[in-house]
């Protein structure tokens, strides 16, 4: 399976793992899957791997991906096969560069919804704005935050 590289801020990183792909695309979906969900709000399409898994995991879900970049876009339909992404009417693909939609959509999260981010996507963000946008959807990164203002 393809995976994706990209660099920011002078560090380069992958989108995926180059060797167990499918087992981190479960793990990834495990830990955001909650029975009592039912819409699923995330960011990052990455390759989709972790979207597939997602899918399987939460049959009766329906789910908006969120991408900022229109190369990861580009890239992911190339040399992937997003069709059992895409052919899933409970599945919308959201294009949103100045994250105005995601921001509007976060601030309104119903009960029953969750918001979750690919961390690797959330990396390639370019604009400070949007990673604060996207950064609520990341438990772990505001403790990560706080240990390095304590040191």
């Amino acid at each position: 399976l393809m995976t994706l590289a990209a660099e920011n801020e002078g560090s380069k990183f992958y989108f995926h793992t180059n060797n167990k792909v499918q087992t981190e695309a479960f793990y990834l979906a495990e830990s955001w899957f909650q029975e009592e969900t039912d819409r699923y709000v995330l960011y990052g399409l990455g390759m989709g791997y972790h979207i597939n898994e997602l899918l399987l995991l939460a049959p009766n879900r329906e789910f908006e991906i969120y991408e900022s970049d229109a190369n990861v876009i580009r890239l992911a339909c190339a040399f992937t096969d997003l069709k059992p992404i895409l052919s899933e009417k409970r599945v919308r693909l959201i294009y949103d560069p100045d994250f105005e939609l995601l921001s509007e959509r976060v601030a309104n999260l119903k009960e029953n919804e969750i918001f979750r981010v690919h961390y690797p996507s959330f990396k390639n963000i370019h604009s400070q704005r949007g990673k604060a946008i996207v950064e609520t959807g990341i438990p772990w990164l505001k403790m990560l935050s706080e240990a390095k203002v304590t040191k």
